[in-house]
C-alpha cells in the first residue's frame, strides 16, 4: 500500500475545533492514495466537537475474501453503524460504496460520479468524497479489481 498523507490501521487523527455560531469551517481535509495491496482500514479523523464522528474507509471483501472496494464511512464515535447507510431496508450500490465495478468504465461514469456529498446530525455535519483518480484491472476470472484509488475527503460542522 502506498498511502499519502494517512495513518493505517488503529491510528485515529484528532482535530479539534472551536466554531462560532456564525461561521462553518473545514474540520477535515485529507487527501489519501491507495494501491491494490491495500488492506487495512483508512482513518482521517474525527470531526465534531461534543459529539465526535469517525471518518474512514473501509475494505469491503467478497466470499472468496478478495477485495472488492471500499465503503466510506462516517461513524459516532464508539459505534459500529456507518450514519451514511440509508434507514430501512435498502439494497444496492450507495453513494458511499467505492468498487471496483462502479468505478471500472470511469470516475465520470459512475453512479455516482466524482463528487459524493453526505449530511449528518441533521445536517450539521456535511461530509464530501471526491473521487480524484480510480484504476482498475481484470482478475482471472474476469472480474474488475481496484489498483488504484485516490480520494479527497472535506468535512465540514455547522455551529
Amino acid at each position: 500500500m502506498t498511502p499519502s498523507k494517512v495513518l493505517i490501521g488503529i491510528g485515529v487523527v484528532s482535530l479539534g475545533m472551536s466554531v462560532s455560531a456564525s461561521d462553518e469551517r473545514n474540520a477535515l481535509r485529507e487527501t489519501i492514495q491507495f494501491d491494490q495491496a491495500c488492506r487495512a482500514n483508512a482513518w482521517f479523523g474525527s470531526v465534531g466537537g461534543r459529539n465526535r464522528y469517525i471518518v474512514s474507509l473501509e475494505p469491503v471483501f467478497d466470499a472468496s475474501n478478495r477485495a472488492m472496494g471500499w465503503d466510506f464511512t462516517v461513524k459516532s464515535f464508539g459505534q459500529s453503524d456507518n450514519l451514511l447507510v440509508p434507514p430501512g431496508d435498502w439494497h444496492g450500490l450507495q453513494a458511499y460504496n467505492l468498487t471496483a465495478e462502479d468505478l471500472a468504465s470511469g470516475i465520470a461514469k459512475s453512479a455516482f460520479g466524482r463528487t459524493r456529498a453526505f449530511k449528518v446530525d441533521g445536517g450539521r455535519i456535511n461530509v464530501t468524497l471526491e473521487v480524484q483518480e480510480a484504476g482498475t484491472s481484470r482478475d482471472a476470472r474476469g472480474d474488475p479489481r481496484l489498483t488504484l484509488l485516490k480520494v479527497l475527503v472535506s468535512a465540514s460542522v455547522k455551529p
